[in-house]
């Protein structure tokens, strides 16, 4: 990254409790820091290499957004409806004790749901021995990163989201799908509204 002076070198250090995951950007101030090295280019890994040509006729993958346990999240642009949209890719130990049958026929089953509270799966599949699941792209926050930056919600907000999150799951469980992961990294929060997300995924690792 160019300085602001010529010549100079730097890096721009995100602080705050900003979080890129699960298809949810949060905002964080950047504090530019100078060093001196050699000039900073975009680290491309030829896992992403073989990723991005994987996709390349549905998504160009943009850059990573984070990654858990089970999956690594990227933004990806939806050449078809053009949009920004998260693709969760699933580790390659896990892909390859699922295998790909198993888990696009477990994913097909969340897909139907269609609930406000519940993040959308919109796209799935297996592509170069990778196994992906496909979200809109939302900024917002996790309930736990809103919880380690206020460490205590205000009594309205947490009634909010326990009434928002109990509605998601019993729409989910009156058509015979359980999450079995409920825990605030797969809670999500955008403008005042709690959504579920990894339903796919969970069912599938579980089964």
């Amino acid at each position: 990254l160019l300085g602001p002076a010529v010549g100079q070198t730097g890096v721009a250090i995100r602080i705050g409790h900003g979080e890129e995951d699960a298809g949810f950007a949060a905002p964080a101030r950047a504090v530019w820091r100078p060093i001196l090295a050699t000039p900073i280019f975009p680290r491309v890994t030829p896992a992403l290499d073989r990723l991005a040509a994987a996709l390349a006729d549905r998504y160009r993958i943009e850059r990573e957004l984070g990654h858990g346990g089970m999956a690594t999240v990227y933004i990806a642009q939806d050449l078809k409806h053009d949009r920004q949209v998260a693709v969760k890719v699933l580790r390659p130990d896990l892909a390859a004790v699922l295998g790909a049958e198993r888990f696009l026929a477990e994913i097909k089953i969340t897909a139907s749901l269609d609930h406000p509270h519940i993040l959308t799966l919109i796209d799935s599949g297996a592509a170069d021995g990778f196994l992906y699941y496909v979200m809109p792209f939302v900024r917002g926050e996790s309930l736990r990163a809103r919880l380690d930056r206020e460490r205590q919600l205000g009594l309205d907000e947490a009634i909010t989201i326990t009434r928002h999150v109990a509605s998601a799951l019993d729409y989910a469980h009156q058509r015979g799908v359980v999450h079995r992961d409920i825990k605030p990294e797969n809670i999500l929060i955008h403008e005042g509204e709690a959504m579920l997300t990894d339903f796919g995924i969970a069912l599938a690792v579980t089964q």
